[in-house]
Parts: C-alpha cells; structure tokens; sequence
C-alpha cells in the first residue's frame, strides 16, 4: 500500500481590515485570494504552479460563515479558472 503524506508546499493569508463597507470583500473571495497567495508563495513558475494548483486535492476550511454554496465545489471552479 503506498502511503501518501500531505506536505505543506505554500502558506497564504489575506486580511481586510477596513472597516468601510465599499471595502468589503465576500469571504469567498477572501479564501481564494489566501490559495493564490499560498500557490505563489511556493516559488513556482507559472507553468509548474499551474501545474500544482491543478493537483490541490484537498481544502480544509473552518466554518466560519453561513452559506448555501459548497465551497469545495466552488473553489474547484475557481482554481481552474484562473490557470
């Protein structure tokens, strides 16, 4: 049986800290631009970072907002996208 090991290979963060309401950005989008950031942390070039992204088969997110949208599935979306 092969073992697979999760391995962190790049660490993102986003902070909005405006208080004013034309500065709000959806928390989606917020957790996409923390993946991107965590993508272009590790150092890649862009065809090897697309390449990476492509092979993200995992996102573990903490519940902290109220939606009716799948995350996992939207991320999916997204992340494709932007290749």
């Amino acid at each position: 049986m092969t073992r697979h090991i999760p391995i962190v290979v790049g660490v993102g963060d986003v902070v909005n800290r405006s208080k004013k309401v034309e500065d709000a950005i959806e928390p989606l989008e917020l957790i996409l631009k923390a993946i991107r950031n965590a993508v272009e942390d590790t150092g890649l070039s862009g065809s090897a970072a697309s390449q990476l992204q492509s092979q993200i088969d995992s996102l573990d997110i903490v519940k902290t907002w109220v939606s009716n949208l799948t995350p996992s599935k939207i991320f999916s979306r997204q992340l494709l996208m932007s290749r």
